[in-house]
């Protein structure tokens, strides 16, 4: 959803479940992460790293796990806990199936013109198309975890690559000039009045 057309107590609840209940589960189990020196895995997310086109709180929410999963790093490497964030792009997963409706935006809202487009970025409707295998992907996270060295940041699934390509060698608004270049961006700057 647009930020402008986001019902706030819904954002709050995302952020209950993706940045609050990752601190939660830490402190709930520190104890048994110190007594057998273990691993954090935090599911974090490119979309951390990258704004994507009407996921601003989702976006933001990742972005907290990722920086959150650092910190724990830095505060629990003390007692031999390791701490991992998996940046994952497009996986196969039941992400956009299990949204409670298909989203749709506001009668009144400034995108309404461009409703369609809009709306079927919303749903995920293109968002899976490529996207990298589950299996595949979780196999690939618990390689990574078992290593005595494991990759701090592991970056995996569709557009990870891109993304970490950008993130590390782009300016700060590259993401302005890659998003203007989408065609449901593009329909919108022809819709605005």
């Amino acid at each position: 959803m647009p930020l402008l057309d986001t019902d706030v107590s819904v954002a709050k609840k995302m952020f209950d479940v993706n940045v609050f209940a990752v601190v939660t589960m830490t402190q709930a189990f520190t104890p048994l992460l110190i007594k057998s020196k273990g691993v954090i895995i935090n599911i974090g997310s490119i979309l951390g790293h990258a704004p994507l086109l009407w996921s601003g709180y989702y976006n933001a929410s990742k972005a907290a796990v990722n920086l959150l999963t650092d910190q724990m790093r830095l505060e629990l490497s003390p007692w031999g806990i390791r701490c991992i964030l998996v940046l994952a792009g497009a996986i196969k997963t039941q992400f956009f199936a299990n949204l409670p409706e298909n989203p749709q935006l506001p009668k009144d809202s400034i995108y309404a013109p461009a409703r369609v487009e809009v709306e079927k970025v919303m749903s995920g409707a293109d968002m899976e198309k490529g996207a990298a295998d589950l299996e595949s992907s979780a196999a690939q996270i618990v390689a990574n975890a078992l290593k005595s060295n494991p990759r701090k940041h592991q970056w995996l699934g569709s557009g990870s690559s891109t993304i970490w390509l950008a993130n590390t060698f782009g300016w700060s608004t590259v993401w302005v000039y890659l998003c203007c270049n989408k065609v449901e961006y593009c329909l919108l700057t022809r819709y605005r009045t």
